[in-house]
């Protein structure tokens, strides 16, 4: 069982990502999920619609997910985006977020 998202919560409001991980940790034994490694969120957190706006960092706050099981990098295409794309895997029955914090 796998649950994969390359470019969705890229684009979708913050809650509606939240609904999807916590979907996958409770229906798949994996989770493949895109994520943008060098951006800070800042606007993501700062925004009122909560919305991605492309681009979205899982281990940054406020998504702060652990360490992913697997990375595959070097995913975008040179003339691709500003801010490059990795695909992170996590089981779901060991993935957690930093700082204690909760799904």
């Amino acid at each position: 069982d796998l649950m994969f998202s390359w470019n969705g919560m890229q684009h979708w409001p913050l809650d509606q990502s939240w609904n999807l991980i916590r979907l996958g940790r409770a229906s798949c034994k994996y989770l493949l999920l895109g994520s943008n490694p060098h951006f800070d969120n800042l606007r993501l957190i700062t925004r009122h619609d909560s919305i991605a706006s492309g681009k979205v960092n899982l281990r940054k706050q406020p998504m702060l997910l652990d360490k992913a099981l697997k990375v595959v990098d070097n995913l975008t295409f040179p003339d691709g985006p500003s801010h490059p794309m990795v695909l992170m895997m996590w089981q779901s029955s060991t993935m957690k977020r930093t700082y204690g914090g909760h799904f």
